[in-house]
C-alpha cells in the first residue's frame, strides 16, 4: 500500500486514514504529551520483641514514597503504609497493614487525541424534564438563557455529534486500604498451612469517563452553571436545519475525577503437602475470595449514592481455584477445579433490594442469573531425568460453556472475561531445563 494511504503517524504529506476520518465513524486530531516523575523511597522493619511468653515475634513495618510529577494538577504526592506482625505462638502469625496509595493519570487519560463520537442526549432543560434532577435544574437552565418552554423532544431521537478526548486537568486517584489476617501452620499437622485475610479498600477521585448525557445533566444539576461540565456542552443559539434553537449542538466526553470505588472481602489460602511413601507425595492447594461489598459511587450530583457492582456480570461473590497433585517417582497426576459463583446479567438493583430500595423487576431474578459454574482441568507429566518433563494436559475437561445470556448480552467483553470462551482443549509438550 502506498505510504500516502498507510496512515503513518506524523506523515503530513498525504492522507492519514484515522486522522482524516476515513475509517468508520472515526477521526482524530494529532496529540502528544509526556509524563516525568522523580521519586524517593524508604522502608523500615523494626523487630520489637521475640522469644517471650505469648510473644514469639513482634515486628513493626513502615514504608514511605514521595513522587514529584511534572503534571501541574498532581505535583508532589505521598504514599505510605504501616504494618505489624505478631506471632503469639509458634503455629500462629497475625498481621495487619494500613496504607495510602496514589495513581497519577496516564498518558492516554491526559493526552488522548480528540476523536469523533455520536451519542443520543435527552436534554435536561426540555420543559418536560425541568422538574427532574436536582432543585437547581430549572434555575440553571434559565441562567443559560433557555426559556422554560423549551421543546427539543424531536432532537432527542437524533444522535448528537461530539468528541471524546483526554483531559489535561486530571488529578491523581487516592486509595486507602486496610488488611488484617492470620497464618496458621500447625506443628501437629506437618505440611498444612492456612491463611485468611480481610481487606477493605476505598479509591477516591477515581478517573472515569463521563458520557454526554452525564455532562448535560451535571451542567444544570450542579449548584450553579460555573462548573467543569457546562463547557463540555455547546448549544445552538438559532434554529438550524437539524438543530432546533437552543438545543444541544455538540459535546465533549472526557475523563474526570469524580468517581469513588469501594471493595471489602476475605481472601483465603489452604495448602497441604505430605509424603505418602519414599517415592510418593501428595500436594493440595486452594485459593479463594469471598467478596462482602463492591460498590461504585459514580454520581456527582449524589456522591453518597452507591451503585452495587457485586453480583453483576464479572463480579461474583465467590471465586475459588483448587489443585491436587499426586507424584509417584517420575510421574505426576494433577487435577484442577475452578468455581465461579452466580451473577446477574442485569443491574443487581433491578432484581434485588439494595440499600433499602425495592427491586424494579424481582420476578426475573432467576431468568437473568448465570448460575454457579465449575471448570475441571487435568494434567499428566513424566520427568525425563534432570533434563525436563513430558506432559499432557486438558483444560476445561468437560467442555463447560459460559452462560449463554452473558455471551449474547456482553460478547464476553464485559464480565465474560472471567469465563472460558474457548471450550475444551488439550496440550502436549516437552519442557527442557538448560
Amino acid at each position: 500500500m502506498p505510504d500516502e494511504l498507510n496512515g503513518i503517524p506524523g506523515d503530513t504529506s498525504g492522507i492519514n486514514l484515522y486522522r482524516d476520518g476515513l475509517t468508520y465513524r472515526q477521526s482524530a486530531t494529532p496529540s502528544s504529551g509526556s509524563i516525568a516523575a522523580k521519586e524517593i523511597f524508604a522502608e523500615v522493619s523494626l523487630p520489637i520483641l521475640s522469644g517471650l511468653p505469648l510473644v514469639e515475634e513482634l515486628t513493626l513495618d513502615a514504608a514511605y514514597r514521595y513522587a514529584d510529577y511534572d503534571i501541574e494538577q498532581v505535583g508532589g504526592v505521598s504514599t505510605w503504609k504501616i504494618g505489624a506482625q505478631y506471632r503469639p505462638l509458634p503455629d500462629l502469625r497475625l498481621r495487619a497493614t494500613y496504607g495510602q496509595a496514589v495513581r497519577a493519570p496516564n498518558i492516554s487519560e491526559l493526552f488522548g487525541p480528540s476523536r469523533f463520537d455520536a451519542q443520543i442526549i435527552l436534554d435536561p432543560c426540555d420543559a418536560t424534564r425541568l422538574g427532574s434532577g436536582t432543585p437547581n435544574r430549572a434555575a440553571n437552565c434559565a441562567a443559560l438563557g433557555l426559556p422554560p418552554t423549551l421543546d427539543v423532544i424531536v432532537r432527542d431521537t437524533q444522535g448528537t455529534i461530539g468528541q471524546i478526548s483526554g483531559n489535561r486537568q486530571l488529578e491523581e486517584e487516592t486509595s486507602r486500604s486496610l488488611t488484617v489476617g492470620a497464618v496458621f501452620t500447625p506443628t501437629f499437622v506437618p505440611g498444612l498451612s492456612l491463611s485468611v485475610d480481610y481487606y477493605r479498600i476505598k479509591i477516591s477521585d477515581a478517573i472515569a469517563q463521563i458520557s454526554a448525557q452525564q455532562a448535560a445533566n451535571l451542567c444544570v444539576d450542579s449548584p450553579s452553571i460555573d462548573n467543569r461540565f457546562c463547557p463540555l456542552i455547546t448549544r445552538t443559539p438559532v434554529e438550524l436545519p437539524r438543530f432546533p434553537a437552543n438545543s444541544i449542538e455538540s459535546y465533549i466526553a472526557t475523563d474526570q475525577n469524580f468517581s469513588a470505588l469501594t471493595a471489602e472481602g476475605i481472601d483465603f489460602q489452604l495448602g497441604y503437602r505430605t509424603r505418602l511413601s519414599s517415592k510418593a507425595s501428595l500436594s493440595l492447594r486452594a485459593v479463594g475470595t469471598y467478596v462482602i461489598t463492591r460498590n461504585d459511587f459514580p454520581f456527582i450530583e449524589d456522591p453518597d449514592f452507591a451503585d452495587q457492582i457485586l453480583l453483576e456480570a464479572g463480579d461474583p461473590q465467590w471465586n475459588v481455584n483448587a489443585n491436587a497433585e499426586l507424584a509417584w517417582g517420575p510421574v505426576k497426576v494433577g487435577y484442577g477445579l475452578r468455581f465461579i459463583g452466580s451473577q446477574f446479567l442485569t443491574s443487581v438493583e433491578n432484581v434485588r433490594s439494595v440499600g433499602g430500595r425495592p427491586p424494579q423487576q424481582p420476578n426475573i431474578q432467576d431468568i437473568l442469573s448465570t448460575g454457579s459454574l465449575f471448570y475441571h482441568d487435568a494434567r499428566l507429566s513424566y520427568a525425563v531425568g534432570d533434563i525436563g518433563e513430558f506432559f499432557v494436559s486438558v483444560t476445561n475437561l468437560f467442555d463447560t460453556r459460559p452462560p449463554v445470556g452473558l455471551v449474547q448480552s456482553t460478547s464476553l467483553n464485559v464480565g465474560g472475561s472471567i469465563y472460558d470462551s474457548v471450550g475444551r482443549y488439550a496440550t502436549v509438550g516437552l519442557s527442557v531445563r538448560f
